[in-house]
């Protein structure tokens, strides 16, 4: 029964629709483009309001993690993948912890962008690549673009 729940909520998701848990009610948003098709499915989800709460709660991350309202600013050529800060303590790698993921995620782009822009002035650190890798693993994925 849940796995066509978890399809129904993949299905709406597909087509730009959004589901989530507030206060204990269920909350959705779909674009207009998409509602009749959604709508149904909506009617569906309704139905199913037990099993479909029960993934969004576990869907859901826990409350009070300390993060900025929006990602820091992206060096130049830089576009953000996706931007889910972790709660802390965060381990980046076998023997570093972080502990105030903000902070740490504008460092390493300050990083990043020394070693885009200025890479002449770098003597040591971490390449591009593992700091990328840092960066995905407490929450913020980027791709690099060039013109």
């Amino acid at each position: 029964m849940t796995h066509e729940v978890l399809d129904l909520i993949n299905t709406v998701e597909s087509r730009g629709g959004r589901l989530w848990l507030q206060g204990g009610h269920i909350k959705y948003s779909v674009p207009k483009a998409a509602s009749i098709e959604i709508r149904p499915m909506l009617d569906e989800l309704r139905a199913r309001h037990k099993e479909l709460a029960a993934i969004l709660r576990e869907r859901t991350p826990p409350q009070g993690v300390p993060a900025p309202p929006r990602c820091p600013p992206l060096p130049q050529g830089v576009r953000l993948i996706a931007y889910a800060p972790k709660e802390p303590p965060v381990a980046v790698s076998v023997c570093s912890l972080v502990t105030n993921v903000d902070r740490f995620i504008r460092h390493q782009l300050e990083e990043l962008d020394a070693r885009l822009h200025s890479p002449v002035q770098i003597r040591a650190g971490d390449s591009v690549f593992e700091i990328l890798r840092k960066l995905e693993e407490v929450g913020l994925e980027v791709t690099l673009e060039w013109p």
